[in-house]
């Protein structure tokens, strides 16, 4: 069996190791998964192991326009949703879309201050993206839901831990 090298940062890395690396990581976002999964259960009372439950999630708000019908029609439907806000399209003219989000039991998550690839920022600058747009939200009559969807789904260590704090 020949062994295959992968140049990394820090080194070689076997191909072996990168496999078991993966498997790795693929195993604890399932952990992950599952205590999401259990803790929307207790919350919820609604099991998606026995019930087809669908979570419908809408990123890049808010919008002045297209926003309110689409809450329009999901109050109608008594259909729940997720948002996921760029904190720099909160504004006079769209905070109340948030307001409305906490009446009628949508949940409002961060999508950052102004969607940049948050994998490619500092630490710092990872912080400032993600705690002003908190706070933006916050300040429109929401309530920090501590879910983050990062722009272009890029993820790090550093994205990780810092939305972890």
């Amino acid at each position: 069996r020949r062994r295959l090298s992968v140049r990394a940062k820090a080194g070689d890395v076997s191909a072996d190791d990168l496999a078991e690396r993966c498997r790795d990581g693929v195993t604890s976002l399932q952990a992950a998964m599952d205590d999401l999964s259990a803790s929307i259960t207790r919350q919820s009372g609604i099991d998606c192991d026995v019930l087809k439950c669908v979570a419908l999630t809408f990123d890049d708000g808010p919008s002045a326009v297209n926003d309110v019908k689409l809450r329009d029609e999901l109050e109608k439907l008594k259909v729940k949703a997720t948002f996921f806000m760029i904190g720099r399209n909160i504004t006079s003219s769209t905070s109340g879309n948030i307001s409305r989000d906490t009446k009628l039991g949508n949940i409002d998550g961060n999508h950052s201050w102004d969607h940049p690839q948050l994998s490619t920022l500092s630490r710092s600058a990872i912080g400032s993206e993600l705690s002003r747009t908190d706070a933006a939200i916050t300040a429109a009559g929401g309530s920090r839901s501590g879910l983050l969807r990062p722009p272009y789904g890029a993820w790090n260590d550093d994205v990780r831990e810092v939305a972890a704090q």
